[in-house]
C-alpha cells in the first residue's frame, strides 16, 4: 500500500510547486526515465512524471519505469476535462513491494523523506477542501472562489473549498 495526497493545481500552482522541487535537487524523469528540465516538465502534455532524489533506484519493466519497484515519486498532473473542470492530481508513492523472489522489499529510507518533504510543501501552500481530502493551490482557489473552475474527482462528484 502506498502513501499520497491528491490536490488542486493550475498551471502557476503547478509552477511553484515545481519550483520547490528542483530548489531542493529533486529531479523529474517521464515515464521512460529520461530526466526533464523544469521548464520541459512544465509544457510536457503528460499526465505524469516522476520525482526522484539523488541515488534513487530505477527499476524498468521493459522501456517504461517500474513504479513499484523503483524509489520514486508520481506526480498525477490536473487536467481539464472540459472547459471549467479541474481534475485532481496527486503524488504517490510505495514504500514497500514484493520483489520476482517473492521477498517484501522496504525501499530507501529517503524515498519516504522525500515525500514528506513534498508533502510539507502542499499542505503549507495550499487550502484543504471541507471534506478533508483534497487541497487546492492559490491560483486554483482563486478561480474556484470566482466560479470560473470546478474541482472533480470523477464524473459528477465535485469536491467543496470554503470561499
Amino acid at each position: 500500500m502506498g502513501r499520497q495526497i491528491e490536490f488542486f493545481f493550475g498551471d502557476k500552482d503547478e509552477a511553484s510547486f515545481l519550483d520547490f522541487i528542483y530548489g531542493n535537487d529533486y529531479l523529474i524523469m517521464d515515464r521512460k526515465g529520461n530526466f526533464l528540465s523544469k521548464e520541459n516538465a512544465q509544457i510536457s502534455i503528460e499526465l505524469s512524471f516522476f520525482i526522484t532524489f539523488n541515488g534513487s533506484q530505477i527499476e524498468k519493466n521493459g522501456e517504461f519505469i517500474d513504479q513499484y519497484s523503483s524509489e520514486i515519486i508520481q506526480n498525477s498532473r490536473c487536467k481539464f476535462w472540459v472547459d471549467d473542470i479541474l481534475s485532481h492530481g496527486r503524488i504517490w508513492t510505495q514504500l514497500k513491494y514484493w520483489n520476482s523472489d517473492n521477498e517484501y522489499v522496504e525501499k530507501n529510507s529517503q524515498l519516504n523523506q522525500t515525500y514528506n518533504v513534498l508533502l510539507k510543501w502542499i499542505k503549507k501552500n495550499t487550502r484543504r477542501s471541507i471534506c478533508k481530502y483534497y487541497y487546492i493551490g492559490e491560483q486554483a482557489y482563486e478561480q474556484y472562489r470566482q466560479g470560473k473552475w470546478n474541482m472533480s474527482t470523477g464524473a459528477k462528484s465535485f469536491i467543496e473549498f470554503e470561499v
